[in-house]
């Protein structure tokens, strides 16, 4: 009888208690509303990184490692002990002179880009009627960039100089005019040589600097005029304000500047080894070993894009130091 009063007391103490809340879900603050939209936002980006990015990369450097032999449902690899890159240094003829040539174009494309790029920026940074337009002339070339838009530019301006120079008069503008007037005037062939590259790739040129002009543009008009008013006060020429107060503060840009242009040049469809891997890889099917030289040709990137920076960064001038 007792046993059957303590439970029918327990029982009534659990009925006298009341159920429990539901949870409350815990409500976000503003940060951290913020950090779950920008990750959304950029899922989409890692996403594509990972897809067409990342995956093709790893896939690359292991076909770059292996014979690579293309059957139904797939690729078949077999490990060679990488006989790809032995290969490329001495059994392949045309790698070597390819390489060469795309490194003796970067040699002296980039500083002549760099600083057409900051003259022409230096021009457009000036008070002038029709500045905006000047501008987006320079800029339009970003806008539709493209290897076979250039490609086509340029063979009509050489059918174009083919038909010029088989008339009965030749502009004195020309090539061909320019190269004689240097060596009548004494200069050395390097130096003609030199000259008549530059001058037979000005489209080239000005096509490639409209990021760079963009750049320069925004580092010109980021300088303080403050800085120009004392200089001017104190009795400055032009030319000591650009080497004292314009070029020092502009430096970060040069080095961004300089990074894109070999970046953009080595990339570019026109380049030798660029289009030697394309030959190889989508016309010989090689994969494999087309896959190897765009390893080394990427590492000859990084390798000159380190250097370089390293050496710029010693003369580069940040506002605060």
């Amino acid at each position: 009888m007792a046993t059957e009063t303590v439970a029918q007391n327990v029982a009534a103490t659990k009925a006298e208690k009341p159920a429990k809340a539901p949870k409350k879900v815990k409500s976000l603050n503003l940060r951290q509303q913020e950090a779950r939209a920008g990750w959304l936002f950029i899922a989409p980006f890692i996403f594509g990184v990972c897809m067409f990015f990342i995956i093709p990369l790893i896939k690359s450097f292991w076909y770059s490692l292996c014979d690579v032999e293309f059957v139904l449902g797939g690729a078949e690899t077999t490990w060679n002990n990488f006989e790809n890159y032995v290969y490329a240094f001495r059994g392949d003829n045309n790698f070597l002179p390819k390489l060469k040539t795309s490194l003796t174009d970067i040699a002296w494309q980039v500083p002549v880009i760099v600083i057409f790029s900051m003259f022409i920026a230096l021009l457009l940074n000036q008070k002038f009627r029709g500045r905006v337009f000047a501008r987006a002339i320079f800029f339009l070339p970003v806008i539709v960039t493209s290897g076979i838009i250039i490609s086509i530019i340029n063979g009509d301006q050489y059918a174009q100089q083919q038909v010029e120079s088989g008339g009965a008069t030749a502009s004195m503008f020309s090539v061909g005019s320019i190269k004689t007037i240097l060596v009548n005037s004494g200069f050395s062939d390097d130096m003609v040589k030199l000259f008549v590259t530059i001058a037979d790739n000005i489209f080239n040129i000005t096509w490639k600097s409209g990021v760079q002009i963009l750049l320069f543009l925004a580092g010109l008009q980021s300088i303080p005029g403050q800085l120009y008013e004392a200089a001017k006060v104190e009795g400055a020429t032009g030319w000591e304000i650009f080497w004292k107060i314009t070029f020092p503060m502009i430096t970060p840009q040069i080095v961004i500047n300089v990074t894109y242009s070999i970046v953009d040049s080595f990339t570019d469809y026109n380049n030798s080894v660029i289009q030697y891997i394309y030959q190889l890889g989508f016309k010989e099917m090689r994969y494999g070993y087309s896959s190897a030289v765009a390893w080394i040709f990427f590492i000859c990137i990084l390798i000159i894009i380190g250097l370089i920076n390293w050496i710029l960064s010693k003369f580069t001038f940040y506002i605060g130091e």
